[in-house]
């Protein structure tokens, strides 16, 4: 049993350190700073196959999904090249969290390990209110919170107030 809960969360995890290992080469090239659409357009495409990563009901995952791509903008009006790369910055920042996470859980032979992976994914996504139309903001967040409540209800675990409701930085 303990083998089979392994294979099903290493190869989460695998498939979570293929995206991290991708999009941060896409992220890392230079030119991407001058260039902010295709910049939020590959943001864009990062949170949504983190999103797909979730063991959350297909139709949550799916509202959230279209809630997100719905609400997103390309341009932030008045963004600066630094401000891109902040932004930039802090994407593979998530990157590095979402690794680090793996680490964690491919050394841990907890049967909650899945669960582990899927918040910390949630908790790591790289958006910020900014990213999302302001009429869009609050569905994207209802959402948001609507799948960690299924993560949560799904191990039956009661998690501490230092997690928290998800918030968009």
């Amino acid at each position: 049993m303990i083998d089979a809960i392994s294979v099903g969360y290493s190869r989460v995890g695998d498939d979570l350190l293929g995206l991290a290992d991708y999009y941060e080469a896409v992220l890392k090239r230079n030119e991407l700073v001058t260039k902010e659409s295709e910049f939020r357009s590959n943001k864009l495409s990062l949170i949504v196959d983190l999103i797909r990563t979730m063991q959350i009901p297909d139709g949550i995952m799916l509202d959230l999904t279209v809630a997100i791509i719905d609400a997103w903008t390309m341009a932030v009006p008045g963004s600066t090249a630094e401000e891109v790369s902040e932004d930039r910055r802090m994407v593979l920042q998530s990157l590095e969290e979402i690794r680090s996470s793996v680490t964690k859980a491919k050394q841990s032979l907890s049967p909650q390990a899945k669960l582990y992976l899927d918040m910390a994914v949630q908790f790591a996504l790289p958006m910020r209110s900014s990213d999302l139309q302001r009429e869009g903001e609050t569905r994207v967040q209802d959402l948001l919170n609507r799948a960690r409540d299924c993560l949560v209800q799904e191990c039956s675990i009661e998690f501490s107030s230092g997690l928290g409701r998800n918030r968009l930085n």
